[in-house]
């Protein structure tokens, strides 16, 4: 007893430097890839939000001793989990407004349906807990496969059209996508409490650890935008969108780049659509991830920041989320139209959102089952 007692310090000694280890490699590294991914030294400002959530992530996947956690060597700058709620947003609507650009910012095909992907990410996700015991992080990539292909049939017959009658076309996905989880009986979905290895199933008690994952979404969606956008395939989606008849005539398959455009716009916008329904939302339903409110929310992000530009959703998702949550936490109670409450996209509002938090940390909230309602 007395000498585990005298291991105990050399063990979270060790612990630590194997922590600090992979944050001093990781941590230059990553400023080094968005930098580079960017082509712009702004990329360096995420590094100090990298360490913010790296350390509680790691601790939480590799299941260590959460009494002695190592986030403490690191100062909380800010506890209370509303604000870092609100960080999570805007990174996911930032990268869901890259996903959304990269088709109609790029390619000039404007879509109101991007939600079907990101749809297909939450749903694919959570079933795979639900039915298989499969961990989301796998989960993401089956997800990832399952809009690409919905990316390629949705396009087939839809890239015929063009203007407002593509738009139009693409809107009605959606809304098949939701009668169809109705009349599958997955009118709720909830996510199921793993009390053993959370992290592995993206279940973490530290919203630091939202905040990251987040984040390295927002990041690799900026890196597969900037490599777009200095590629062939992106010199060819801007001719499409400035004349496509004249791209044709230089002999640009507008059909092929199209296809080209949607389907990697469609990989990233189911990835967001998992990690929110995992971070913001917990149970998944047919109106909160295939309404409109969700294209609603990509749209202004993107249009306020700008579109067809690398960093135009980034700034709008920095002004437009924050604006959002003030209103709805400070007038939505008295203004109508501002408050989130009531909405049939299942975003609750702060205070709504409070107990369901408490899943995280171990109190066991059964929701009631209200998918036989009404039959």
């Amino acid at each position: 007893m007395h000498g585990t007692a005298l291991e105990q310090p050399w063990r979270d000694r060790k612990r630590y430097g194997w922590l600090l280890g992979v944050v001093l490699v990781g941590l230059p590294f990553y400023g080094w890839l968005i930098v580079q991914a960017t082509g712009s030294a702004l990329g360096w400002w995420f590094t100090p939000l990298f360490v913010y959530g790296f350390l509680p992530l790691l601790d939480t996947l590799l299941g260590t001793d959460p009494s002695n956690p190592p986030e403490q060597a690191v100062p909380a700058l800010v506890q209370d989990r509303y604000y870092h709620r609100v960080v999570t947003l805007v990174f996911l609507w930032a990268a869901m407004g890259l996903a959304w650009n990269i088709i109609s910012g790029y390619a000039g095909q404007i879509s109101f349906g991007h939600q079907a992907f990101f749809g297909i990410g939450a749903y694919v996700t959570v079933l795979l807990v639900v039915k298989a015991g499969l961990t989301p992080w796998l989960g993401m990539v089956a997800a990832m496969a399952a809009a690409v292909l919905a990316a390629v049939l949705i396009g087939i017959p839809t890239f015929r059209l063009a203007g407002i009658y593509f738009g139009l076309a693409t809107l009605a996905y959606p809304l098949i996508f939701r009668i169809v989880m109705d009349w599958l009986g997955y009118q709720e979905v909830s996510i199921p409490m793993q009390r053993e290895r959370p992290g592995w199933f993206m279940q973490f008690t530290e919203p630091r650890s939202f905040d990251l994952l987040a984040l390295g979404v927002l990041a690799a969606t900026l890196a597969l935008s900037r490599v777009i956008e200095t590629s062939r395939l992106g010199y060819r989606l801007r001719a499409i969108r400035e004349n496509e008849q004249a791209a044709e005539a230089m002999g640009v398959d507008s059909f092929r780049c199209k296809m080209a455009a949607y389907m990697l716009s469609a990989a990233p916008a189911a990835v967001v659509g998992a990690v929110y329904i995992h971070a913001i939302l917990f149970i998944v339903t047919p109106e909160a991830v295939f309404g409109l409110l969700v294209v609603s929310q990509t749209l202004v992000v993107a249009l306020v920041g700008g579109t067809g530009t690398l960093w135009g959703p980034l700034i709008g998702a920095a002004l437009m989320v924050p604006v959002s949550e003030i209103l709805d936490a400070t007038v939505g109670d008295r203004l109508p139209g501002i408050s989130r409450r009531g909405r049939s996209d299942g975003a609750a509002s702060h205070d709504d959102r409070r107990p369901e938090a408490d899943l995280l940390h171990g109190d066991a909230i059964v929701p009631e089952d209200h998918s036989r309602e009404g039959r």
